[in-house]
C-alpha cells in the first residue's frame, strides 16, 4: 500500500487500519458502514489491491466530497468570524476613542472660570464627533 494514503489511518490500540473520511462519514456501524469505515484488523485485509479498491469505490468518493465540504465550511466559518472579531474590535476601539474625548471635554469645561455661553453648540459638537465615531 502507498505510503501516502492520507485517508488511509491506524489505530495502535485496536490494531485496526481504517478509512477516516469512511469512518467521519459512515460511521463505524450500521450497513452504510463498510469494512474500511470499521477497521481492518492486520493480516486481514491490508494487501494493496484492496486499499486501491476502496479508494476507487463510490462510497470513498462520496465520503472525500463531504470531507471536502466540511472543509470548505470550516474555512468560511472561521473567515467569517475572524471578520466579526476585526469589526467587534473597531468598533470597541471607536467607543473608547469617543470616552477618551468625552472625559478631556469635561476636564476642559470643568476647568473653565466663566459659565458655558454657547452650550448649544458645545452638545453639538459632542454629537458630531459620536455620529463620525458611529460610522
Amino acid at each position: 500500500m502507498d505510503q501516502n494514503q492520507s485517508w488511509a489511518k491506524y489505530d495502535k490500540q485496536k490494531k485496526l487500519l481504517y478509512c477516516g473520511p469512511c469512518r467521519d462519514f459512515y460511521g463505524t456501524t450500521g450497513s452504510s458502514a463498510g469494512a474500511w469505515a470499521k477497521g481492518k484488523p492486520k493480516g486481514g485485509g491490508w494487501r494493496t489491491d484492496n486499499a486501491e479498491k476502496h479508494k476507487n469505490s463510490n462510497k470513498h468518493k462520496s465520503a472525500r466530497k463531504a470531507e471536502e465540504k466540511k472543509s470548505i465550511q470550516k474555512k468560511t466559518l472561521l473567515a467569517s468570524l475572524q471578520k466579526q472579531e476585526s469589526q467587534s474590535r473597531k468598533e470597541r476601539e471607536k467607543v473608547a476613542l469617543g470616552c477618551e474625548f468625552a472625559a478631556s471635554l469635561m476636564k476642559f469645561v470643568g476647568e473653565l472660570k466663566e459659565p458655558i455661553k454657547r452650550f448649544g453648540e458645545l452638545v453639538d459638537l459632542v454629537n458630531g464627533m459620536f455620529e463620525v465615531l458611529t460610522l
